[in-house]
């Protein structure tokens, strides 16, 4: 908020003109937010809260290995060290799980009724 008002004080409060900053805008947006946050929703409903926030654990790691690949950063002991526990952390999580294998497909969402080899799709002929 500082600095919208100071930009508004100078009469420097402008929308940048570039073709690039709407693309970063509709990036941002559309892909990186949207589709970020319906991918999480999507497996949430497929396989559970305990297990899709588990993965939540390897933002910081795979953050700092694509920052390593792209931009060149170091990676420290202390960090590897850190990308252990996150990994051990899940691995603990996911070991924890008494439901046994998720077996939840995106065909099973649309049709809460299921669907098995005994029955057939509701109106389907033969």
């Amino acid at each position: 908020m500082f600095f919208v008002a100071l930009a508004a004080s100078t009469d420097q409060l402008t929308v940048p003109s570039r073709p690039g900053f709407y693309g970063a805008v509709l990036w941002l947006v559309l892909l990186a937010t949207g589709g970020g946050w319906g991918l999480y929703l999507v497996n949430l409903k497929l396989s559970g809260a305990t297990r899709i926030s588990s993965l939540l654990y390897l933002v910081p790691p795979t953050t700092m290995v694509f920052a390593f690949l792209l931009f060149h950063e170091t990676i420290g002991p202390l960090a590897v060290i850190g990308m252990l526990v996150c990994a051990i952390a899940v691995l603990l999580i996911r070991l924890d799980e008494r439901a046994g294998p998720v077996l939840a497909t995106l065909r099973g969402w649309r049709n809460p009724g299921g669907w098995t080899r005994t029955n057939r799709w509701p109106g389907a002929r033969g």
